[in-house]
């Protein structure tokens, strides 16, 4: 797999890093115009702090300055790690919590050599939101390194970019793709990135040490046809020397739809190739005034037989809208004596990672149907026959 999509600049199956040629170096006029005024790590500590306590989260914002973890310990996906993992969800590209440089005592996170760490998101898909992360380069880097912020992201499945920075030794400069766009780096400082990001416009500008680099779409950034969403975040050493992120966070203002299921499904007792239903329950379990699309994605086909939903998808659904029942029928296995499990599954149409499951259970007899006016009538009349009743049910009647 090619990991810059576009431009096929980093090749993901080895990982190497393909020569690039020499950027023009940037003119007088743009050190007298473009440049920023460096402020202390101080100063840009207080500024992070003042803006998450004047942004809106919605109760769904995030923040990690990595101060929670062991020093040393491998953010790799384990259940410690705060959410961080290796690019598909392999622990050998994770990356190591440290103290050699700290934006916020005591620790920051080292992406070096072959780190590829991921962080993913949900329910970001609708409002306005701004992703900050801070940097850290050291003057001897080496190499070229990468910050990207997906629309889509899947272990080992679909993936699609929105942003996509280069931090490149040899140039001196930070690269967006595919505009090529470039700033000078800063070195032996903390530089703040930050994406703000507008999905009512479908727009994105990104800032490097509070300068514009790029103002682009949000769904075409990089890879095109993407989609209003957060997905994840990855942090890309490929082989370059280390550089640190700390005090990262992701707030905003907008309202963000979750979806909720309700019970399982249970049906015992059935005769082989008859037809049974049921219903379930769905909720926009999310913000007030959100718009959940949902569909109901999965279903266990190993049963071999027809499955139906009424509705099976739908648009719109609001929490004030409380629940929508879904009726579901389906036609019984031909196995006898046997026991069938499964999961029925909705996704948020907008944002696929945010899903619920319903759980469904089905047994077929021991024998087919027996038609016995007898037994039919004691099944009809349980009531009167309590002690028979129990002894049909015993032998699958």
């Amino acid at each position: 797999m090619i990991r810059y999509k576009l431009l096929n600049v980093i090749n993901k199956g080895g990982k190497k890093l393909k020569t690039f040629k020499k950027y023009m170096i940037l003119g007088l006029t743009f050190v007298l115009i473009g440049a920023s005024i460096s402020i202390s790590a101080t100063s840009k500590i207080n500024i992070l702090q003042d803006e998450i306590q004047n942004s809106s989260f919605s109760g769904r914002g995030w923040f990690d300055d990595f101060s929670s973890y062991t020093l040393g310990q491998f953010l790799d996906g384990g259940t410690d790690d705060g959410g961080w993992k290796g690019w598909d969800d392999n622990p050998v590209y994770g990356a190591y919590v440290v103290d050699d440089q700290e934006l916020s005592v005591p620790h920051s996170v080292e992406i070096a050599g072959d780190s590829d760490l991921v962080h993913e998101y949900t329910g970001y898909t609708t409002g306005q939101w701004t992703y900050i992360a801070w940097q850290y380069i050291p003057s001897d880097f080496v190499g070229e390194t990468g910050f990207m912020l997906l629309n889509t992201y899947e272990d080992a499945g679909e993936k699609s970019w929105s942003t996509q920075l280069r931090f490149n030794a040899d140039s001196g400069a930070v690269i967006s793709d595919p505009e090529l766009n470039e700033l000078w780096l800063s070195y032996d400082e903390w530089v703040e990135i930050r994406v703000e990001i507008d999905f009512d416009a479908d727009i994105q500008q990104i800032y490097y040490d509070g300068s514009l680099l790029v103002e682009k779409s949000w769904k075409d950034g990089v890879t095109g046809g993407g989609i209003a969403n957060i997905g994840a975040v990855d942090l890309f050493a490929n082989y370059a020397t280390a550089v640190y992120y700390d005090d990262m966070s992701l707030s905003g203002e907008g309202v963000i739809p979750l979806i909720c299921c309700d019970a399982e499904l249970s049906w015992s007792n059935i005769v082989p190739g008859t037809t049974v239903f049921g219903d379930f329950e769905i909720s926009n379990c999310g913000d007030s005034g959100s718009e959940l699309d949902w569909e109901v994605s999965e279903w266990p086909e190993d049963w071999g037989n027809y499955w139906t939903f009424e509705p099976e998808n739908g648009l719109d659904l609001t929490p004030e809208m409380g629940v929508m029942v879904i009726t579901v029928e389906v036609i019984a296995p031909l196995e006898e004596n046997k026991e069938f499990t499964g999961k029925i599954k909705v996704i948020n149409t907008n944002n696929p990672s945010d899903y619920c499951e319903v759980e469904v259970y089905l047994k077929t007899p021991r024998n087919k149907a027996i038609t016995n006016p007898i037994i039919n009538f004691i099944k009809n009349n349980q009531n009167l026959f309590p002690i028979m009743q129990k002894l049909l049910e015993r032998f699958g009647l």
